[in-house]
């Protein structure tokens, strides 16, 4: 018998579950439990999906279904980049997050302390990173618009992963 099944009242509920799809998150939302809890170690920034399935869990029916979540507020942010939505969004979600940064929780860490070193490449690390750059250059251009949106984002984020591995690593 699944334990999660049971006619149980739990006493509370946390949930770190980011997909409103998993067989898990479904079980979480069935839970009859007296106070809810999600804590999240990802910015929500992430995808829109995430947030929506963390706060069916915690506050089932805040931001509607999915279907309505992601017409109002999903599509309009992601896509569009629409400011209006983004703001609609944050005001229904503000009294329920508590946004802590590592200097808030961890006064005792020094602060984060980065340094450049600039680093040439050899002749032959160059020439490698240079067609590399250039090929890529070539293969985006080619895309087009027939990639425009989300395809062509994360077409640009693998180009320069790559390169940045070649840099690192040629």
């Amino acid at each position: 018998m699944n334990w999660l099944n049971t006619s149980a009242r739990w006493p509370s509920l946390r949930s770190s579950s980011s997909s409103s799809s998993s067989r898990r998150s479904f079980d979480e939302v069935s839970l009859d439990a007296g106070f809810r809890l999600a804590l999240s170690g990802t910015p929500l920034e992430n995808h829109l999906g995430e947030l929506w399935s963390l706060y069916a869990i915690v506050c089932p029916g805040l931001l509607g279904s999915w279907e309505q979540f992601r017409e109002r507020f999903a599509t309009p942010i992601e896509r569009g980049k629409d400011p209006d939505a983004r703001a609609a969004l944050a005001r229904v979600l503000r009294p329920f997050l508590l946004r802590r940064t590592k200097a808030e929780v961890a006064r005792e860490l020094p602060p984060r302390i980065e340094v450049a070193v600039p680093i040439a490449l050899s002749a032959e690390e160059q020439a490698m990173y240079d067609d590399a750059r250039l090929a890529a250059v070539a293969a985006l251009t080619r895309r087009g618009d027939e990639a425009a949106g989300e395809p062509q984002r994360f077409a640009i984020l693998a180009a320069l992963t790559r390169l940045r591995l070649l840099a690192c690593h040629p």
